[in-house]
């Protein structure tokens, strides 16, 4: 699939997705501002579709737009469509890592530049092209709301080629409710691996039920009912090459007894790799990070 050859940049190129966080490496940067999406309340049809490689998701043409502002993006993005990685088990899955952790799966959000460019196909692999926003899944009892429909009805598109439309889908019912994040420079984790991806990772969740990643394992590569799962759909880690990985994620590791960013209570990831919240909140100063 990354053919040295048809795809030259996936294989040379130097701001390559996915990436692993290092979370004692992230930048705190206070000129973050909230990431900001527009017409997330509406309900939306969108076109589900088994590609093979990935199911992916659209909004059907003629529905509302829905725009990514704000955050670390310096334009407005509008939603192309999305994807879903996942594993052949929960303990692997997603494409980015944290401090080496991986996820059950990972739903990725793109969008392209609308104030530059009229399409995807323009924006694809001009500067300041595509955003793209980061859904870590975790496993739980009670399912985030909406996400029982989106991957219900991805399990319905079992081969490759079968298609449904969603209906009534909200994204904000979907996405996670917090407004930190981290963000960087990279690329599409997919030829021809275009590096105009702002990458913009949600600190909080999708909780998922272990049946539901069940139903997406299911899923086939090909149009015959025996071929391969889809499932490990995921790209490799890239090497970061010192990028710099910014966040808005509030933290003072200086006046803990600890250095990682990973330590403070503000951090919604170390819930997700099963780190004891009550290891780092006891200390009189950090708990004032609460």
């Amino acid at each position: 699939m990354f053919s040295d050859d048809i795809w030259p940049a996936c294989a040379k190129g130097h701001l390559q997705s996915p990436i692993n966080i290092r979370l004692s490496d992230l930048i705190f940067d206070h000129t973050l501002k909230p990431l900001i999406i527009d017409g997330v309340s509406s309900r939306l049809a969108f076109g589900i579709v088994n590609a093979g490689q990935d199911v992916y998701f659209q909004p059907e043409p003629n529905e509302s737009s829905v725009y990514f502002r704000d955050g670390p993006l310096s334009y407005r993005y509008r939603l192309y469509g999305g994807v879903i990685k996942f594993g052949s088990t929960s303990k692997v899955g997603s494409e980015h890592q944290i401090d080496g952790k991986t996820f059950p799966g990972e739903i990725q959000l793109y969008a392209y530049n609308s104030d530059l460019y009229h399409n995807f196909t323009l924006a694809v692999s001009r500067p300041n092209g595509l955003a793209a926003v980061s859904l870590f899944l975790q496993i739980g009892q009670s399912p985030t709301p909406d996400i029982s429909a989106l991957l219900s009805t991805m399990a319905e598109v079992r081969l490759k080629g079968h298609r449904r439309t969603l209906y009534g889908l909200i994204l904000q019912t979907l996405l996670p409710n917090t407004h930190e994040f981290i963000t960087y420079q990279g690329s599409l984790g997919f030829p021809a691996c275009h590096e105009t991806v702002t990458w913009i990772l949600l600190n909080a969740p999708v909780t998922v039920t272990e049946e539901q990643m069940k139903g997406l394992r299911d899923l086939r590569m090909s149009e015959f009912k025996n071929a391969g799962s889809m499932a490990d759909n995921y790209r490799p880690i890239q090497k970061s090459n010192n990028r710099f990985i910014r966040t808005n994620i509030y933290f003072n590791a200086s006046r803990c007894p600890w250095r990682s960013l990973w330590s403070t209570s503000s951090v919604g990831y170390h819930s997700l790799v099963g780190a004891e919240r009550t290891n780092y909140t006891s200390h009189p100063i950090c708990a004032q990070l609460r």
